[in-house]
């Protein structure tokens, strides 16, 4: 009886021996290690940093899409007037403009227009000499740059409100 416990133990060992080392990995000590101290076959260079601060870096593409240019630039600002029909708030503000330079409003001519978002209680133009209303919202609206007298003049709106918000 001894001896069948004893074969049984040396047998168990064995088979607990063979678990155990093929559970642990097995490194080759030609390759590096990473942070989790699992083996990798590829490293990448430290970026280096040239004489004007620049990054350089050379780092493999997986998925073969273009990097962006790093010298990418906004498209030019329009220099033509505006060919599209102008809706009511635009020949409200073209109204005043008009009024404040005390010229016909056939002299005031549209620029641009885009949509921005302002704070609520000025619209992004404080008054001069006024405390803006402390309203902690964004609304979106609208910039509307006007031509007149060969000076360019900006306006907000959001809706039907509108704010002049002086020269350019």
């Amino acid at each position: 009886m001894m001896k069948t416990s004893h074969w049984l133990s040396i047998l168990l060992a064995a088979g607990l021996a063979v678990l155990v080392s093929a559970c642990v990995a097995q490194t080759d000590p030609a390759l590096p290690l990473d942070h989790t101290g699992l083996t990798t076959t590829q490293s990448y260079p430290a970026p280096v940093i040239d004489s004007e601060q620049s990054v350089t870096t050379s780092y493999p593409n997986p998925v073969g899409i273009d990097p962006i240019p790093a010298s990418t630039s906004l498209p030019a600002k329009p220099s033509t007037t505006w060919e599209r029909p102008v809706g009511e708030v635009e020949k409200q503000v073209i109204k005043d403009l008009a009024g404040r330079l005390g010229i016909d409003t056939g002299k005031v001519s549209v620029v641009n227009i885009y949509s921005d978002e302002f704070p609520a209680g000025d619209l992004g133009c404080p008054s001069p000499g006024v405390t803006p209303r402390p309203i902690p919202a964004i609304v979106s609206g609208k910039v509307i740059e006007l031509e007149a007298n060969g000076e360019e003049y900006i306006y907000h709106t959001h809706g039907v409100d509108f704010v002049y918000c002086g020269t350019q």
